[in-house]
């Protein structure tokens, strides 16, 4: 279940009402809430006599005192939340509960994770007594949505469909623990120095595209590992496995062209753990000299602390991880290189979001968010940007495995637009 947040949209309230409380709630996601066959279901004080994996459905008029209860209740923290919901237990709740309640409240909302219902000033009076508490099941820990379980098909999300490429194809071993793909352009320079674009993750006919879009004369390094941001951060903790692989390029290179020929401007690209790389390279004053951009594609992530501990239940962000892209981002909003990123709305609940990890990076730069409605490539929803000088952060809707995989698709667009330019 989603328990992100966000802080970009106004989220406001009918004037003259105040805020309802809710509790032990996290932000409902509007695929979730807008999905009909994962029902709402709105239990009462009733179901403390009842086991806690059956529902209790009110009628219309206690729905409507509940709901007005908590209406006239200020909300002790400004946050807005959506309560957790039960998924696949309690049965079909009726469409008229599920307006009601949102007419009322401004929200939908779902039975809570823990109790099992919401938390009001007074229970139904057909509630039974009893001087003994019945006995309840402990609560259960945050769901994983590693991968994310939810399903989009309303938005396009456009493909770029796999084809022949005109580049040169070289496979460079005995570097990492897989062959480099490297791809040099069917013109490279005679001589003097190209650019060269290095790809963490994803197939080489994207990486390729938006580098030829960008400048033609652009070679490409493709880099693929295993799963996780720890297998592609692990070789780059090395000081020699970059200055190795730049020269490795560079021989390449001269046998192809001139003994002048060399690797001029560098440009990194990451998409989701790939972003391991970038951080480990960026982590290395030595080498940041050469890197004059950066895109990373819905892929900074970190640990909780603790670990595990998702921000709603009083975990945070462990930043370490994060602190050679926050140093990367303060050089690019003075204008000395340039760094873009994106994020999705996925929580993938074992780890923080990338929703999270931008919101750290904007606070650390102290650098605001505003709300955006616009379209994105591919059909993408962008509903927040940021940034300044060189650096800039677009947030997009979505939260399924096809939103996350946009972001990749958008690489040709966005190389061009805002780093290799």
């Amino acid at each position: 279940m989603t328990m992100g947040t966000i802080s970009a949209r106004p989220h406001l309230w009918p004037r003259g009402s105040s805020r309802p409380t809710f509790v032990r709630c996290t932000t409902l996601t509007t695929e979730r809430a807008t999905r009909a066959h994962e029902p709402t279901h709105l239990p009462t004080h009733q179901s403390t006599h009842q086991p806690t994996h059956q529902p209790t459905h009110l009628p219309t008029h206690q729905l409507t005192h509940q709901l007005t209860h908590l209406q006239r209740t200020p909300l002790a923290k400004r946050t807005r939340y959506a309560c957790r919901e039960r998924r696949g237990q309690g049965g079909a709740a009726s469409a008229s509960r599920s307006i009601l309640g949102a007419l009322l409240a401004g929200v939908l909302v779902a039975g809570c994770a823990r109790t099992g219902g919401l938390a009001t000033s007074a229970p139904a009076a057909s509630a039974p007594t009893s001087s003994v508490a019945p006995a309840r099941a402990p609560a259960p820990a945050p769901a994983s949505q590693n991968p994310s379980p939810m399903v989009e098909s309303t938005r396009a999300h456009g493909r770029i469909a796999p084809h022949p490429l005109s580049t040169r194809a070289v496979l460079l071993s005995d570097l990492l623990p897989r062959p480099v793909e490297l791809h040099l352009p069917a013109r490279p320079a005679a001589s003097g120095a190209s650019p060269l674009l290095v790809h963490f993750l994803g197939p080489a006919y994207l990486a390729v595209d938006a580098a030829q879009a960008a400048d033609s004369g652009m070679m490409v390094a493709v880099i693929n590992l295993s799963p996780g941001s720890a297998a592609y951060e692990r070789p780059f903790r090395d000081p020699t496995t970059w200055p190795r692989l730049i020269a490795a390029i560079d021989s390449v290179l001269r046998a192809a062209t001139s003994p002048s020929a060399h690797t001029g401007d560098i440009y990194l690209s990451a998409f989701s753990a790939g972003n391991g790389a970038v951080r480990a390279i960026l982590a290395d004053s030595i080498q940041l000299q050469r890197i004059r951009g950066v895109a990373i594609l819905d892929g900074i992530h970190t640990s909780y602390a603790p670990a595990g501990r998702v921000v709603a239940e009083g975990g945070t962000l462990d930043p370490t991880p994060l602190q050679a892209i926050a140093r990367y981002a303060r050089a690019a909003i003075a204008g000395h290189v340039r760094l873009l990123v994106t994020h999705s709305e996925v929580f993938p609940g074992t780890f923080a979001s990338t929703t999270e990890t931008a919101d750290w990076l904007l606070a650390t730069l102290a650098s605001p968010r505003r709300a955006v409605l616009a379209w994105g490539p591919n059909g993408m929803q962008q509903t927040s940007a940021a940034g300044a000088g060189g650096f800039t952060l677009l947030g997009f809707a979505g939260n399924s495995a096809p939103d996350h995989l946009d972001h990749l698709h958008a690489l040709r667009e966005w190389l061009r637009a805002h780093v290799a330019r």
